[in-house]
């Protein structure tokens, strides 16, 4: 392009002595010349700035402001969470970074089986777990970090797009999960509704025989508890939902009647709808969709339904319907999409059915016939805290009843059979690792639940920083070191403090003597976020009238592989010193280890508690 531009200037100054008008055809060439040259210019131009920028800033970064809007409404009734919902996120966010072409970090989201790989940092997400999913951990992060994902000069997630990938993890992070399955308050409902509206594409794309309603009327009979809604702009289609449950009366579904011709979706999930109002559905005669999801609807009212001539999706999730009862709904000549989550029927059933009726998908989830064993949820542990002051008593539970929890008190894992069988709460006094585990006939042992309690003798009269945390992990600064607060496995929860490329300082002074034997620090370790154990741990203190002098340093050797994300307490141990002021210096690790980073990038600390005793 820059050749181009040379050419051309050269050509318009020779152009310039000559004149065109006046008959040189010469002229005349060279001057149609440069008008084809500064075309063909601003062509490679254009295709240069639109490669360089994909290649910098993602794929379509030019054309982006002039690209029609690639948003859309997905028919929530059928809707796949991960792949109706999370993966057009991830598509319009994401895929400019982290495809085959361009792996950023050695992650490729483009489809499930990058996403399960992860990248150089490991695994993209904890299932169950956003809290300790780095995926979550990138996405939160302040924009100006450089892991924060997208980055800064990249369209950024909206807050519902967040909670929907943070509601998807927590929910179990599965590629099949239908969003029907969930009960109608869910979180992935309600930021499905927020973010693609509820109206399917085969609705809005139909053409309809009846007469919008009127506008006035419409719009009275929308409130707090009930929506009623074009389907798209110039539709007379309806889509109405129902909320609250609590709010819902006889006369809430009645009151819709003058619009019923309209109607083409109605949301009735978790109503508590009685046998008049199942009777009055078959008056809604154009319905196409009806959700009654966790309803208290009976094969009886089943026949109700079975009027309606041009029903072709029906949700019946979580009710009492028989086979039986369904049977009735198999001849409906419209009918394309049964979903019977937790019902009586089976997937035997289900196939029978479709293999009568091939047109007809019938959704059952999953279904546990009894030879499924379930593995059991953590046990709980009371108080949570790992820190204390005074003796206190531990209290062990679980949510589900009949279940045995083992735990050990020197490290070791606890079986089903050797380990210590709780009954009754145990007194902790002094530095204790509590192991638990839950058991019960039938079902899986549940996951190990640790929290080493660690006791501490005293707290500092006063305490400050003399070097800033990193702005975005500066919990309240070194009131956070001595609340005995601990901070959870999100080291975004506001009770850790991060430094890198600056040791931690931090002064303490007591009002009245102390004798200290020990100090230790509580960190955060993960590897693979960059977050390692510190190179050094410098303790100084001095009496009444003393300079500090150096009492004890700790140096730690950093680790030869990746580590679990895991909390990690340091002693550093004195010779029974007496102080009034204490310099505790944590240095973090100046450059990671050429195995996990050869670029020699500093390594993070992150300390949540400073322990005196």
């Amino acid at each position: 392009a820059s050749a181009l531009l040379i050419w051309y200037r050269q050509a318009l100054l020779r152009g310039k002595e000559e004149d065109p008008s006046s008959g040189d055809n010469s002229a005349r060439l060279r001057s149609n010349i440069l008008r084809i040259g500064m075309g063909v210019v601003c062509l490679v131009l254009v295709i240069a700035g639109h490669l360089g920028a994909s290649l910098t800033h993602g794929e379509n970064f030019v054309f982006q402001p002039v690209t029609p809007d690639r948003s859309h409404q997905v028919d929530l009734a059928t809707a796949v969470v991960f792949t109706d919902l999370v993966f057009p996120v991830l598509d319009d966010k994401c895929f400019s970074c982290h495809n085959p072409d361009k792996a950023k970090g050695e992650l490729i989201l483009t489809d499930t089986a990058g996403i399960l790989a992860g990248g150089e940092d490991g695994a993209l997400f904890t299932p169950g777990e956003p809290a300790e999913s780095l995926l979550m951990e990138r996405l939160l992060m302040d924009i100006s970090h450089k892991h924060h994902m997208p980055p800064k000069n990249k369209p950024q997630l909206k807050p519902e797009e967040i909670g929907l990938i943070q509601a998807w993890i927590r929910s179990g992070g599965s590629f099949t999960l239908p969003l029907s399955a969930l009960p109608p308050d869910d979180t992935l409902h309600v930021l499905a509704r927020a973010l693609y509206g509820a109206a399917s594409r085969e609705a809005i794309a139909e053409k309809y025989d009846f007469p919008p309603a009127d506008v006035s009327k419409v719009a009275q009979l929308n409130n707090a508890y009930r929506a009623i809604a074009p389907l798209a702009k110039g539709s007379p289609a309806l889509d109405v939902s129902f909320f609250n449950k609590d709010q819902f009366s006889a006369a809430s579904l009645e009151e819709i009647k003058p619009v019923s011709q309209q109607v083409v979706q109605l949301n009735l999930s978790g109503m508590p709808l009685e046998d008049p109002q199942f009777a009055l559905l078959k008056e809604f005669t154009n319905l196409r969709q009806l959700n009654l999801n966790y309803t208290s609807v009976t094969d009886q009212d089943l026949e109700n339904i079975a009027s309606l001539p041009h029903l072709r999706s029906l949700m019946l999730t979580g009710t009492d319907i028989t086979p039986e009862g369904v049977a009735s709904l198999l001849s409906l000549p419209k009918l394309r999409h049964l979903y019977v989550w937790n019902t009586a029927i089976t997937p035997e059933q289900a196939t029978q059915w479709t293999a009568e009726n091939p047109s007809l998908v019938v959704e059952t989830g999953y279904y546990d016939d009894g030879s499924t064993i379930l593995p059991l949820n953590k046990p709980l542990m009371n108080p949570e805290n790992a820190f204390f002051t005074e003796d206190f008593e531990l209290t062990l539970s679980h949510p589900i009843s009949g279940t045995q929890l083992r735990y050990t008190l020197n490290g070791s894992e606890p079986d089903s059979l050797n380990a210590m069988l709780y009954s009754e709460p145990m007194k902790i006094s002094e530095n204790t690792l509590v192991k638990v585990k839950a058991y019960k006939k039938g079902w899986m042992g549940s996951p190990t639940v640790q929290t080493y309690f660690y006791k501490t003798g005293f707290h500092p009269d006063s305490s400050r920083l003399e070097t800033p945390p990193d702005p975005s992990y500066k919990a309240r600064g070194a009131f956070s070191l001595f609340d005995l607060d601990d901070g959870s496995s999100d080291i975004r929860d506001g009770k850790w403090i991060g430094y890198r490329g600056r040791p931690l300082e931090a002064v303490l002074q007591f009002k009245k003597p102390i004798m200290l034997s020990n100090v230790s620090l509580s960190t955060f370790i993960n590897t693979r976020a960059h977050l390692y154990p510190p190179f050094s741990i410098e303790v100084w203190g001095g009496g009444p009238g003393e300079e500090a002098t150096l009492l004890t340093k700790k140096s730690v050797d950093p680790p030869k592989e990746h580590q679990p994300a895991s909390k990690q307490i340091y002693d550093c141990p004195l010779e029974g010193r007496q102080v009034t002021h204490l310099r505790i210096v944590v240095t973090p690790l100046e450059k990671l280890p050429a195995w996990h980073d050869p670029n020699g990038n500093p390594a993070w600390i992150f300390v949540d508690e400073i322990l005196l005793n």
